[in-house]
Parts: C-alpha cells; structure tokens; sequence
C-alpha cells in the first residue's frame, strides 16, 4: 500500500546574504510504500518557501543518505537549489530524530516524528 508522506520544517537562517530573509520552510510531499520496515525515498525534491519582504520559493533537488546508530536516524539530503532564491547553489540538509521503536507500529503506527534540523546552502 502507497502512502503519502508530508514533510515540513521550519528553520531560521544565520549569515544570510539576502537581506530580508530571516527564516523560512522546507516542504516535501512523497508517495511511496511506507511502513516502518522500508527505507527513506533515495531521492527527494522540496519546495523551500523563504520568509522575507517579498516572500519568495525555490526548489531543492537532493540525494539522500540514511544512517540509524545508537538509537537515532541521521536523514542527509545533499543537492543542488535547481530554482528560485540561490538557484545553482549547493545545499544540505541534516535531520537527526530518535530511531523508530517497531513497538510503536503495532496499531495505528507513527502519524508524527520531530528531531532537529539543519539546512546549509553554500553560495
């Protein structure tokens, strides 16, 4: 059974060459089969919506990495900004969340994991 995936994240930005963005938020929306036995999607493209006067979007195109050690899932998508603010840049995004205890998908499963996240663009 395919099931749709939403991510979404919020960040603020530090160091940011654009004057006027402070913040923003990544979003990804990924059909797939899902079950707490199948691995992350190998590739992934997110819509970044960059908080600012005017607000403004951009596209991330990535591969993605996934490692589970002592009890925690490290996510690196790692790609290229193909539109938008920054478009041509390489960017990075890490996430780290508590690794998923199979108990928990007896049931009605996992409707919502939080870990941190970082997002590096390198212009």
């Amino acid at each position: 059974m395919e099931t749709q995936t939403t991510l979404q994240n919020s960040f603020s930005c530090t160091g940011s060459s654009v004057p006027d963005v402070n913040n923003g938020t990544i979003n990804s929306t990924v059909i797939r089969p899902n079950s707490c036995l199948t691995v992350l999607t190998p590739s992934v493209d997110m819509t970044i919506v960059w908080d600012g006067n005017p607000s403004t979007t951009s596209r991330f195109e990535a591969t993605r990495v996934v490692a589970t050690v002592a009890g925690q899932t490290t996510v690196t998508d790692t790609g290229t900004i193909t539109s938008g603010l920054f478009t041509g840049s390489i960017a990075e995004r890490v996430s780290v969340t508590p690794a998923v205890n199979l108990l928990d998908c007896v049931g009605t499963g996992i409707t919502q994991r939080s870990g941190t996240v970082s997002f590096t663009v390198t212009l």
